[in-house]
């Protein structure tokens, strides 16, 4: 909601770059992992397809794995 209220505001400051989408995933994931872990939750990671045609994403890398977090936390 912070991040909402920010936003209306035009107090939110995004900074796109093309980033690596894999890359991302992997960080959200073991970071989620790591807080997860003394509560007894595991996670399993797959390596995606080296045949992925789009591994990168245009946006800004904070929010997405803020976006990636709040996934993977619920």
């Amino acid at each position: 909601l912070l991040q909402l209220a920010r936003s209306d505001a035009d107090q939110l400051v995004m900074r796109p770059i093309d980033a690596d989408l894999p890359e991302l995933l992997q960080d959200s994931f073991e970071q989620a992992a790591t807080l997860g872990a003394p509560r007894g939750v595991t996670l399993a990671w797959q390596e995606p397809a080296a045949d992925v045609p789009a591994r990168l994403v245009h946006g800004d890398r904070d929010r997405l794995r803020q976006l990636f977090m709040i996934v993977l936390d619920n």
